[in-house]
């Protein structure tokens, strides 16, 4: 029975150790940010469960059988579950290298990050395109409050997400007019100025508290209100990849291929208004809204600036802005394509290229003119 136990006991010191070690290579290699999401599989945390289970049986049973109770009794029924977890361990630790295997290839981790990142341009982006309200524009409505408030944060962290509709509510019934200027994603500290409050009677400091309040902080971003964050993963395997230590423009390809696929996605969706209004269509909350632009900067400016010395990097980024642009989008997001493109295009031309990659830069973009 001691040699059952000490072989379970192993096998799951060797699982922990194998899973340090990926973590390990994860975060030098693609980026300590990604770690969360190998952690987060449900695959990994039933493989770990299952093993820190069996560990913490092991050391039950060690304990029970050196006792007199155990010796005066033999325990067959617990020696053959022992002998049943040893095999399951031997099972569970051939399937556990096959899962990691998978799951530090980057085409499968780019894949799961795209998985979120659609999850998220589905919740944040609407389907159809919003109706517009007749409605005076929020400039005009601040002009109709005495008062103007800053908003200020005692916190510090990245803003994880924030409960609009807590604050229309909050607005409604003090009638006022709030206005952020930070979102989810941004980073935030004591004292900053978050926003302001219009409004025509002194703000109280519970009304404060509770404006505060609405916004969720913490030490990392998410995904949860943040779209912009998927994208940044993505484009920081690819600089990681473009960095001279590593220097595997094929990586930094195909995280272009997934951006190419998450902004077609994109272009079917509608960004929602930046305001919300109350019953009587009166301005409640104004917020920095989420655009076309915003996105397609976050997904390529990094990208961009990190392959300019690399003509394959280059050429793909235009294609693949080519290959959207041949969609029909709308108009704001055709233009930030074009923008990009001809910075791509302008900068390729600052370097030295033979005059064969120039020409074929050059036959690429003029494909999308």
């Amino acid at each position: 029975m001691t040699i059952i136990i000490t072989v379970s006991i192993s096998i799951t010191c060797v699982i922990l150790s194998i899973t340090m070690l990926t973590l390990s290579f994860t975060s030098n290699l693609l980026g300590p940010r990604l770690i969360p999401n190998f952690i987060r599989q449900g695959k990994t945390q039933t493989i770990i469960g299952v093993f820190i289970s069996i560990y913490i049986y092991c050391l039950t049973l060690l304990t029970v059988s050196s006792t007199n109770y155990a010796k005066d009794n033999p325990m067959l029924i617990t020696l053959y579950v022992g002998i049943g977890l040893a095999l399951t361990s031997f099972i569970m630790l051939i399937y556990f290298i096959h899962h990691i295997s998978q799951a530090i290839q980057v085409s499968n981790i780019l894949e799961q990050l795209s998985i979120e990142v659609t999850n998220s341009i589905n919740r944040l982006f609407l389907e159809t395109k919003p109706k517009k309200n007749n409605v005076f524009s929020s400039i005009h409505q601040k002009q109709l409050y005495k008062e103007k408030t800053k908003i200020i944060i005692n916190k510090q962290g990245y803003i994880q997400t924030v409960n609009y509709q807590s604050l229309k509510t909050i607005a409604t019934e003090n009638n006022m007019l709030i206005e952020l200027i930070k979102k989810s994603g941004h980073f935030i500290f004591d004292d900053m100025v978050i926003g302001y409050i219009y409004h025509n009677k002194d703000v109280s400091d519970s009304t404060h508290k509770q404006i505060i309040n609405c916004l969720a902080t913490g030490k990392t971003r998410t995904s949860v209100q943040d779209i912009e964050y998927g994208f940044d993963q993505i484009a920081e395997i690819a600089v990681r990849a473009l960095s001279p230590g590593i220097n595997n423009p094929y990586t930094a390809i195909n995280c272009i291929h997934k951006i190419g696929y998450l902004l077609q996605h994109l272009s079917k969706r509608f960004p929602p208004e930046s305001y919300l209004l109350d019953e009587d269509n009166k301005i409640r909350v104004v917020s920095p809204f989420l655009s076309y632009k915003g996105v397609i900067d976050i997904a390529i400016n990094q990208i961009r600036q990190n392959s300019h010395t690399h003509v394959s990097v280059t050429i793909e980024l235009i294609k693949t802005a080519g290959n959207i642009l041949a969609l029909e989008l709308p108009e704001p997001m055709k233009i930030a394509l074009q923008v990009q493109a001809k910075i791509i295009y302008e900068q390729s031309h600052q370097e030295k290229f033979s005059e064969y990659d120039k020409k074929k830069i050059e036959s690429e973009y003029f494909k999308l003119l």
